[in-house]
């Protein structure tokens, strides 16, 4: 792995701009987004993975009750009382619209105006703020009336006819993949319909017992962060089409893949991406850390892979980095576009 600090001299700061503007010019992007995206409404759980898995297989019901609840009360129940118009949501939409804009100013002779969204958050903010900056987007659901969810449904390109002449040109579009289900998905029978997500959400949050709450929650459409994942096997299947698109695309030439407040903690999203690295020379990984303890994982994690470049803020000799957020990724992506355009 390769780091970059990005408080530095004019003169690297220009070398490693260049490099960046010149990879957002002629690459597949594809963004990877975790949970950090979703702060700061929606918690994390450190090692919720590990104590719901132990719950699972001892057959605590109760400690299993716990541990979804608490997930439940910090990770999905606060969409109910979003703010789309608020000032941390906007930054969001700043992030989609500025990578959008800098993907309209590639040639499309050269690379498709596409950019492919990997996610294993739930919650619609990728929607919303993709919708608020009126970007054309496939999320794997055909039909307006009874829309249903398909892998099929991706890998479309968008092009507009001018009137007169006819001439066509493509516009942007984005795929989006959510590795782990989502709030509007819903199961039924052998495939996954599109529903609003209020309904259930206060079925499960007015729930009157532990087996009730079990119940209703276990009827979500999402894989849940533990060792045995999968409530079914349309949802197992739906999974691992996705992992494979997400292989596909990391195995194309001149690829790019940027991961933004993603853990790695998933075992077959990380085997792909560390499989890919190793079989892809042309394959791009931009990581940008959180937090000195991120930094340090990541440099443990891709140790041996050269393609893998990190990025991040550390002043003078604090020895710990500053935090990566959303403001510093805003002004980072705002820079590369000012340089391409």
């Amino acid at each position: 792995m390769q780091n970059f600090n990005l408080i530095c001299e004019n003169d690297e700061r220009s070398i490693i701009m260049g490099k960046l503007q010149r990879i957002f010019s002629s690459c597949n992007i594809n963004l990877l987004l975790g949970s950090a995206f979703s702060l700061p409404y929606l918690q994390t759980l450190t090692d919720i993975e590990k104590k719901l898995s132990i719950a699972v297989e001892s057959g605590d019901n109760h400690k299993e009750y716990e541990i979804k609840k608490e997930f439940f009360s910090k990770s999905i129940l606060p969409i109910m009382k979003m703010d789309f118009n608020g000032e941390d949501f906007n930054k969001k939409i700043r992030l989609l619209k500025t990578l959008s804009d800098i993907i309209d100013l590639r040639e499309a002779s050269v690379v498709h105006k596409i950019c492919n969204i990997f996610t294993t958050n739930y919650d619609n903010f990728i929607e919303t703020s993709l919708e608020k900056s009126h970007i054309d987007y496939f999320d794997g659901f055909n039909g307006r009336i009874n829309p249903e969810f398909s892998t099929a449904n991706y890998g479309k390109i968008i092009c507009k006819q001018t009137e007169f002449s006819g001439r066509t040109s493509e516009s942007v579009s984005v795929n989006l993949y959510k590795l782990h289900g989502s709030l509007y998905w819903k199961q039924e029978t052998d495939k996954i319909i599109f529903e609003d997500y209020k309904n259930r959400i206060e079925q499960i949050s007015g729930a009157s017992n532990e087996v009730d709450f079990l119940n209703k929650y276990n009827d979500l459409a999402i894989v849940n962060p533990e060792k045995r994942k999968f409530n079914s096997t349309v949802m197992n299947s739906n999974y691992y089409d996705q992992i494979r698109m997400l292989a596909n695309e990391l195995e194309r030439q001149n690829t790019m893949l940027m991961a933004f407040g993603f853990s790695f903690a998933d075992e077959h999203i990380m085997q792909i991406i560390s499989r890919s690295l190793s079989a892809n020379p042309t394959l791009t990984l931009l990581l940008f850390p959180y937090c000195q303890n991120d930094l340090d994982r990541f440099a443990n994690l891709f140790k041996f892979n050269n393609n893998v470049f990190c990025y991040y803020n550390e002043q003078g000799s604090a020895k710990a980095i500053d935090e990566f957020s959303i403001d510093s990724f805003n002004e980072l992506m705002t820079e590369i576009y000012n340089g391409v355009k």
